[in-house]
């Protein structure tokens, strides 16, 4: 990966150094090398200190990315100080290319290494971390279920181990963790992941970390703040006290802004791209059966307040006044979101675009008016969630989405339950990066056709 980094580099400003034509530097080739040696150099060593390649990084979310853009950031910053304190002149032309070449190297080096090594963990197992779990029961048991449904992350649990009892009695008495670390030795384990919501002994934990690193194997601590993600989460300290600060779910004006910005963009980009396939679907649907094209029924969005939704009409026209008659005669008469196999009330046409997801595609329109999001819990009919305490309240913070993690974790194939528990998981830990990673998670759902009917 490193090696990637190096030849993209190389490769971005020796493509920029051949083409451009600055005028303060055109006169002179070995200038324009000379300045493309240095930025390189100091390209590389950025990425070096930003450690882009690091292997508990590669091919394990956007951490490695974000890497590199922080080191082309810097190194831009370098380049400012470097002109405005030796006053040399820039060229600016090079440094663009190079910057934009060098840059889109990296980052396609760092996608497609992800998803080889991704490809590589599903299928045989390689390029895992082997990790042996120190928690109780229960806690031991929620993250090997974890690692284990996640395989392109790499974690293979290799074992469970108790954690101590607390010292109630006698604090000075401490259990000895050497234990912990000989079960992690026999197991080959590459690194200890602390599951248990117990409190653990400072001086215990201290010694753990001693023990640890002298056999070579790494430690990872789960906070015990369940439903908390990353972004939420910030350290903080009061003299050497350290704190963690937990951020208000939903959006921050702030944060919404951006959302709401990109999620336009998108929309209307979307929209625009995907216009000759609408305007197919759209026919196909009025020469069927001569019915209306679009379906436009009453969702609640964001902050309770009502809006219609946009979406291709795949059921029959009289399906409202049906729906009634199935929620009686069905086996799901009881459940709070009606989702049914075989539903008899879709058309022909209707089971085509609902597989395939095109029915929700006019939701974009619903995106660029600002009542929806790209990403988010799927809008809730009136009524629909009031089984569950505190849903439909907590879910009204956030704007309904055209996916989320519902649709990426099995869509109808899951129960009530779990569909409550992710989309307060989203609202509680929302961020543009798991938005992003869930859009790309619902292109290859979408593609699969798991859980559309």
């Amino acid at each position: 990966m490193r090696a990637a980094e190096i030849l993209s580099i190389a490769g971005g400003i020796a493509f920029a150094v051949a083409i451009s034509n600055d005028v303060p530097v055109a006169k002179s080739v070995v200038e324009r090398v000379v300045f493309g040696i240095g930025m390189g150099a100091c390209w590389v060593l950025l990425m070096a200190r930003e450690d882009s390649t690091n292997q508990r990084i590669l091919g394990r979310g956007l951490e490695e990315f974000v890497r590199v853009f922080v080191a082309t950031a810097k190194l831009l910053a370098v380049v400012a100080v470097v002109v405005l304190v030796l006053g040399v002149p820039i060229p600016r032309q090079t440094l663009l290319i190079a910057i934009i070449t060098g840059f889109v190297g990296c980052m396609t080096a760092h996608a497609v290494s992800s998803l080889y090594i991704a490809s590589r963990r599903r299928r045989d197992g390689a390029s895992s971390t082997r990790v042996l779990i120190v928690g109780g029961p229960e806690s031991a048991v929620r993250m090997s279920d974890t690692m284990t449904k996640n395989p392109s992350l790499g974690y293979i649990p290799v074992g469970t181990v108790e954690p101590p009892a607390p010292a109630i009695q006698d604090p000075t008495m401490i259990e000895d963790p050497g234990y912990i670390v000989d079960a992690a030795l026999s197991a080959a384990a590459d690194y200890i992941v602390i599951a248990s919501s117990t409190p653990l002994e400072t001086e215990w934990l201290r010694a753990l970390r001693f023990g640890l690193s002298q056999a070579g194997i790494g430690l990872l601590i789960a906070p015990s703040l369940v439903g908390l993600a990353r972004p939420k989460i910030t350290l903080e300290s009061i003299a050497d006290v350290p704190l963690i600060h937990v951020d208000e779910p939903g959006y921050s004006s702030r944060s919404g802004w951006g959302k709401a910005l990109f999620d336009r963009f998108v929309a209307a980009t979307g929209l625009l791209i995907l216009s000759p396939i609408l305007l197919a679907i759209a026919i196909a649907i009025k020469v069927s059966d001569r019915g209306p094209v679009f379906y436009r029924p009453e969702r609640i969005g964001r902050d309770g307040e009502s809006f219609r939704m946009w979406k291709f009409r795949s059921m029959y026209q009289d399906a409202d006044k049906r729906l009634a008659e199935l929620r009686g005669s069905g086996p799901q008469a009881d459940d709070m979101f009606f989702k049914m196999k075989k539903d008899p009330r879709i058309t022909p046409v209707g089971r085509i675009i609902r597989r395939t997801s095109i029915d929700e595609f006019p939701q974009l329109i619903n995106v660029i008016l600002g009542e929806m999001s790209l990403v988010g819990p799927r809008p809730l009919v009136h009524g629909e969630g009031h089984t569950f305490p505190g849903f439909v309240e907590r879910r009204q913070l956030v704007k309904p989405g055209m996916t989320g993690l519902w649709q990426v974790s099995g869509r109808s194939d899951t129960t009530d339950e779990q569909r409550v528990e992710l989309d307060m998981y989203y609202v509680e830990n929302w961020s543009i990066e798991q938005d992003v990673r869930i859009l790309l998670r619902t292109v290859v759902t979408v593609a699969r056709g798991e859980g559309a009917y």
